[in-house]
């Protein structure tokens, strides 16, 4: 990963929001054993269930795709009331109230959403990111529809594994 996209603060924050998320979703968070600084984000997080009375299909789902030799733990499957489709969502956090989900989850969640259904079979699903914010208001939800985003995410993948190959731009041969 380009460490030019994060910083080690926001890959923890990241890191203790989703876990702290996740236990939500499954069995229930100690909020004493959440940082304070933390707080907002959960709380959007909630907000954001409350708000759209969405029911949660997946959390945190290890999803693979053996044709394209490619693996990664999708963050939530959501259906909402509204609509029979199923909602395929990135959690994102960000320092600010307005930030947006890097431009790279779209292609982040093109790979998940074939890689789901590829194990699960149905429809192509809606997808998009959850960004919660510190101050626990509504998050941005953004959502991504390019038809290329899963043949712009392969060519990204066949370009990574080319440069580890050839050991180019201090990517390690793994």
């Amino acid at each position: 990963i380009d460490e030019q996209w994060y910083n080690e603060r926001a890959r923890s924050r990241g890191a203790a929001v989703h876990k702290a998320t996740h236990l939500i979703d499954t069995v229930g968070l100690n909020w004493a054993t959440l940082h304070r600084d933390l707080h907002g984000y959960v709380k959007s997080w909630e907000l954001y269930k409350k708000e759209t009375g969405c029911e949660i299909v997946a959390v945190e789902q290890i999803v693979y795709h053996k044709g394209v030799m490619l693996a990664g733990m999708l963050d939530r499957v959501l259906r909402f009331p509204s609509s029979k489709v199923l909602r395929l969502k990135d959690i994102k956090t960000t320092a600010s109230t307005s930030g947006k989900a890097p431009f790279w989850t779209a292609y982040q969640t093109a790979a998940y959403e074939e890689s789901y259904r590829k194990l699960y079979g149905g429809d192509s699903m809606e997808r998009g990111a959850i960004v919660l914010r510190p101050d626990g208001s509504y998050p941005g939800d953004e959502t991504y529809s390019s038809v290329s985003d899963w043949s712009d995410f392969l060519s990204l993948l066949e370009s990574t594994r080319i440069r580890r190959r050839h050991k180019k731009n201090g990517i390690p041969n793994e």
